[in-house]
C-alpha cells in the first residue's frame, strides 16, 4: 500500500502529456459509469416502448382495414338474406308437399316411364331448413332418366335428387336401366310440421304407370 501511495502521490511528477491521458481515462471512466447507471435502464424502455408502437400500429392498421370493408360487408350481408328469403320462398308449403309428389309421378309418365315407388324418409334438419328425403325407383332407358332429371330442375318447387344409383333392368329383355335415387324436398321449419303427409304419402308405386 505504501508503494501505491506513494505512485498516487508522485503523479504529480509525471509529465503532461501522461497527465492529461490520465485525466482523461478517468473522465471516460466516470462517463461510462453514469451511462450505465443512468441512460441503460432507459434505453431498455426506449426498445421495449418502440417494439409496443410497431404492435399498436399494426393493431390500428389491420382495424382500420376491417372498418373499411364494413360497409361492404353490410351490403354482402343484405344480399345474402335477400337470396335466402328468394330460396325461403320456392321452398314447398305444408299444402304444397302432396303435389310435388305428384309433380314426380308426372314428370316420370310425362317421358313415358314408370315410377315404382316412393318412400317417405326421416326428415332432416339443417338450421333453419327441413329437408324432406323421399327414396324414389324409376324404370326408364337412358334419354327417359336423364330427360326426368332435367324436368325436375324445373318444378314449381326446389327438388333435388341425390344418391343416384343406375342399374340395368335385368327383368326385361330391353335397354331399360332403374335409377333408385333419394328425392329431397325442403321447408322452413317455422311451418307445421309435416310429419302425418309424410306418414300419407304414397308407399309404393309397384305396377303403375302415368295416371
Amino acid at each position: 500500500m505504501a508503494s501505491k501511495s506513494l505512485e498516487l502521490n508522485d503523479l504529480y511528477k509525471l509529465n503532461p502529456i501522461a497527465q492529461i491521458g490520465l485525466a482523461l481515462g478517468i473522465i471516460a471512466l466516470i462517463l461510462a459509469l453514469a451511462y450505465f447507471v443512468l441512460y441503460s435502464g432507459q434505453l431498455d424502455e426506449l426498445k421495449a416502448a418502440e417494439a409496443e408502437e410497431v404492435t399498436l400500429k399494426g393493431d390500428f392498421e389491420g382495424k382500420a382495414k376491417a372498418a373499411a370493408q364494413l360497409p361492404i360487408l353490410k351490403k354482402q350481408l343484405e344480399q345474402i338474406n335477400t337470396t335466402f328469403a328468394i330460396l325461403l320462398k320456392q321452398l314447398p308449403t305444408d299444402a304444397e308437399v302432396p303435389n310435388l309428389l305428384q309433380e314426380l309421378h308426372d314428370a316420370a309418365s310425362s317421358n313415358g316411364m314408370r315410377l315404382d315407388k316412393v318412400i317417405p324418409q326421416p326428415i332432416v334438419n339443417d338450421g333453419p331448413i327441413d329437408i324432406l328425403p323421399y327414396q324414389i325407383s324409376l324404370t326408364g332407358t337412358h334419354a327417359q332418366l336423364s330427360q326426368f332429371a332435367r324436368d325436375v330442375g324445373k318444378l314449381s318447387r326446389i327438388i333435388t335428387l341425390s344418391e343416384m344409383k343406375l342399374s340395368e333392368d335385368k327383368k326385361e329383355k330391353s335397354s331399360l336401366f332403374i335409377l333408385e335415387a333419394k328425392a329431397n324436398t325442403y321447408k322452413a321449419v317455422d311451418s307445421v310440421p309435416v310429419d302425418d303427409q309424410q306418414a300419407s304419402a304414397p308407399v309404393s308405386a309397384s305396377g303403375e304407370g302415368a295416371k
